[in-house]
């Protein structure tokens, strides 16, 4: 059932799947929201996907969680805020869908319970439960090396047939797997937006609407560009930014994800808190190698 994005127009455009920065109680350090948040306005950014996958919600309690998501929404300025909700538990979900309509937010993610082992139709009622009792369209998150699950065609049409779907992010898994999901999305009428910015320019010419991604944390100008020369048949300019950020992407493989969103950050003179995971000293070197290499990059492209 295609359904209006609350009062919004169908998702599109670049988003950032927003870093949260803390302090060592877990408390969101506002005044580094506030200024990351001008930064991808200022930038041409559309809107922000608050608690994903990079903005570390699986090491946040939900009452941390609900108070990072309302101090986007407090300095959100013109940027769209979107509310990821994902958990274990389904009275977790619940409360957090509630508090993130209440609070403003446009529009919940919602990933596949991970952990336990779940078929294709089991999937399906998870999110047409949570459909029917949150009231809301949802946003299906596809992250199947984080979760274990996938969100297959089939998932897809047993949820989309049965409550409001508002969009998908199709993040990891093997790129040509976007061509099955965009084109069951585009069977019920909603779009797809993809996670791998660093291939967003590919992700557009097979259908999808735009992006959700870490590395609009660390490069919107990028991201921006390749979505405005994209839609203005601008292949040069498309090309050129999408060159580097595949550079970019391929720079940041030297460390696992997420950590490596926070080196790029850091090279980009962004805080980013404390870190929310213990990492081995090598990997510490590691990262500061990264923040170093990253920082040369951004020199050499007129970013920093």
């Amino acid at each position: 059932m295609a359904t209006p994005f609350f009062s919004e127009p169908a998702l599109s455009g670049i988003y950032a799947a927003i870093w949260t920065p803390t302090d060592a109680e877990g408390v969101p350090i506002e005044s580094a929201l506030k200024l990351h948040l001008q930064l991808l306005q200022g930038a041409g950014v559309v809107g922000v996907l608050a608690l994903g996958s990079t903005g570390n919600f699986a090491r946040m309690e939900v009452a941390a969680r609900k108070q990072t998501l309302e101090t986007i929404i407090k300095h959100r300025g013109t940027l769209k805020v979107l509310a990821n909700i994902s958990d274990l538990r389904t009275d977790a979900i619940l409360a957090l869908g509630q508090h993130a309509r209440d609070s403003g937010a446009l529009g919940v993610s919602i990933m596949p319970p991970w952990f336990y082992p779940s078929v294709d139709q089991d999937l399906s009622e998870f999110f047409v439960r949570l459909g029917e009792r949150l009231q809301q369209p949802i946003i299906l998150y596809n992250f199947p090396e984080l979760t274990g699950k996938r969100l297959t065609p089939s998932v897809i049409d047993g949820v989309a047939s049965r409550v409001p779907v508002a969009g998908l992010k199709q993040s990891g898994d093997m790129f040509e797997r976007h061509v099955e999901v965009i084109d069951c999305a585009r069977s019920h009428g909603f779009p797809v937006l993809t996670g791998w910015d660093s291939r967003v320019g590919e992700a557009l010419q097979l259908g999808a609407t735009g992006c959700i991604g870490g590395l609009t944390n660390i490069v919107p100008e990028l991201l921006v560009a390749v979505d405005r020369a994209y839609r203005a048949g601008d292949v040069s300019t498309a090309a050129e930014a999408s060159r580097r950020l595949l550079e970019l992407g391929q720079v940041c493989s030297a460390l696992p994800f997420p950590i490596n969103m926070a080196a790029g950050m850091e090279a980009r003179g962004l805080e980013i808190g404390v870190i929310k995971a213990d990492y081995s000293k090598s990997t510490e070197v590691a990262y500061h190698q990264l923040v170093h290499r990253m920082r040369e990059l951004f020199t050499q492209w007129n970013l920093i």
